[in-house]
């Protein structure tokens, strides 16, 4: 699988877990439809598309929701792009949290599955630029910031890196389960307020969680 598709024994009984409890919850609760989150990992792609035969073959409706860049993950091209295709056919609702990324879905499934526009949102009454938090006018530390996910540019961790080299009012971590090729360069310039932490636990997850603002 050229490498792309590499993984160790524990991330493999992890997803037959997920698969076996899928498929569980499926005899036990008799849902209608099932739901399928697909981060749209090279490797999880073979999970979220067993998934979807798992859910068809018991004679459910499947509705996949993509977070992420699907015409960046087509472009690398091998097995797991068909994976998606696969995926997208099955599906009988593709949900696309860009417009580009819509419209690679609606050719993935052949044009018979509808690909939906959902975007994602922030409530911008939360994070008021205009109001100074609480922790700095008591000059207390630094506002921790965490990011979870992939280092890639299009999660935008590329941007996060350059608002914490305009702002010294706060410390970001970015706390991702392995380094990947287009980050690796930037590492070294990295500004003295952001953090990389690589392939923890869980439980440091949670713990970082609480840890920061």
């Amino acid at each position: 699988l050229h490498g792309a598709m590499a993984v160790d024994a524990g991330e493999i009984f992890r997803n037959l877990r997920i698969l076996s409890s899928l498929l569980w919850k499926i005899i036990f609760f008799r849902p209608q439809i099932v739901h399928i989150n697909s981060s749209l990992s090279r490797v999880g792609i073979l999970r979220d598309a067993a998934a979807a035969v798992v859910a068809r073959m018991a004679g459910k409706k499947v509705v996949t929701h993509y977070h992420g860049s699907v015409p960046e993950f087509v472009e690398k091209g091998g097995l797991p792009v068909r994976l998606l295709n696969l995926l997208a056919r099955l599906s009988h609702i593709n949900v696309a949290c860009n417009s580009a990324s819509q419209e690679h879905l609606i050719r993935s499934g052949g044009g018979h599955r509808p690909a939906l526009y959902l975007p994602n949102f922030i409530d911008e009454s939360r994070f008021d630029a205009t109001k100074e938090s609480p922790e700095r006018k008591r000059g207390g530390p630094k506002l921790r910031a965490l990011y979870v996910g992939g280092l890639t540019k299009a999660k935008g961790v590329f941007d996060a890196v350059k608002v914490a080299e305009l702002s010294e009012q706060f410390e970001l971590t970015l706390f991702a389960p392995s380094m990947t090729e287009e980050f690796h360069a930037l590492k070294g310039k990295l500004p003295g307020n952001v953090f990389v932490r690589i392939g923890l636990s869980h439980e440091d997850l949670v713990r970082a969680y609480w840890d920061h603002d």
